[in-house]
């Protein structure tokens, strides 16, 4: 008889594991949004990277960058017949930047975080943030906007670095729980882990209000305007909308989005990439990407990695920031 019971108790445990596992395996399966719209470390498959993880690797101003997955950085364009601010003609200094995490760039400026959390930044011109920045440790973002670096430290809050920075970056102070920001043209977008977003622009269109969005898991932001993804792939924008920058209302299954001056970029979540505003340059001409896991809108231009670990670009390549047909291993979201 102990034998019968032993039997049936073996039984029974076997059945509550299996159904255990089945339910728990179903939940995880049938989720389609992280539970706190920012954490991806419970997740691989690149349908859940959160919007703004996707641009870790890549970044977009008047040149290109992207991280390799050994940590070192590519870069197209050259600074032949560039004209800046005081005559300065020098390249960004990256070779020496090594076990990359994360880096961007706006304009002539780029900057980068390392793994062990070390800052870099260099630009067109000698500028007292890119000195500041190697100050600063354990660093979750840095961003520049024209030689002004804002830091987004390890207690979520943002510093403003530089000697041109905005007199309201005081105001940063007041800001915590801090997720992601993208910055352009003196203009901040500030995605929070509670999915809402703050912008603070200089001279901002007033019809730029963001406090009612909620549920966002990216942000983007161009010349007086932002836009928002939401968590179920739609997207949101707010201010000018002169050259249809703002025209999203059909678009859906959106991963992530890149903005710069009046363009406005969105990926897939099938890997095509689909593109609204100004295509003065030629940068919204991206109805044959597919296999893309990433896209950074640059000056004119827009640039996207594909699953492969290659790069495709279009648009303006006055600076050759669109020669990146011999890029690979680059790093994966």
């Amino acid at each position: 008889m102990k034998k019968v019971y032993r039997r049936l108790f073996c039984l029974v445990s076997v059945f509550t594991m299996s159904f255990l596992i089945a339910a728990c395996g179903k939940v995880i399966g049938d989720t389609d949004v992280l539970p706190d719209n920012i954490s991806t470390e419970s997740k691989t498959d690149n349908k859940y990277v959160s919007g703004y993880e996707r641009k870790r690797y890549i970044a977009a101003g008047n040149f290109s960058y992207a991280v390799t997955a050994s940590g070192e950085i590519l870069q197209a364009g050259n600074s032949e017949n560039v004209s800046s601010y005081s005559g300065i003609t020098i390249m960004p200094e990256v070779d020496s930047w090594k076990d990359i995490k994360y880096i961007d760039a706006d304009g002539f400026s780029v900057c980068a975080i390392d793994n062990a959390g070390k800052v870099y930044g260099d630009g067109m011109e000698n500028d007292t943030g890119e000195v500041t920045l190697s100050m600063y440790k354990n660093i979750q973002q840095v961003v520049t906007d024209r030689q002004v670096f804002t830091v987004l430290n390890d207690s979520d809050r943002l510093i403003c670095v530089g000697s041109n920075a905005p007199s309201w970056s005081k105001t940063y102070g007041l800001i915590s729980g801090i997720a992601y920001i993208d910055v352009s043209n003196s203009h901040i977008a500030v995605l929070k882990k509670d999915g809402k977003v703050s912008v603070f622009c200089e001279g901002v269109n007033e019809d730029m209000n963001t406090s009612q969005w909620a549920d966002m898991i990216d942000v983007a932001c161009g010349y007086n305007f932002t836009a928002g993804l939401k968590k179920d792939g739609t997207v949101v924008a707010a201010g000018d909308n002169d050259c249809g920058q703002c025209d999203i209302n059909e678009w859906k299954d959106i991963v992530q989005i890149t903005a710069y001056h009046k363009t406005l970029i969105g990926l897939k979540s099938d890997g095509t990439v689909v593109a609204t505003g100004d295509n003065s340059k030629g940068q919204c001409e991206i109805s044959a990407w597919n296999n893309v896991v990433s896209i950074m809108e640059g000056n004119g231009y827009t640039l996207g990695i594909k699953k492969d670990g290659t790069a495709v670009a279009v648009g303006d390549n006055k600076y050759g920031q669109c020669d990146v047909e011999n890029w690979k291993n680059i790093q994966q979201p």
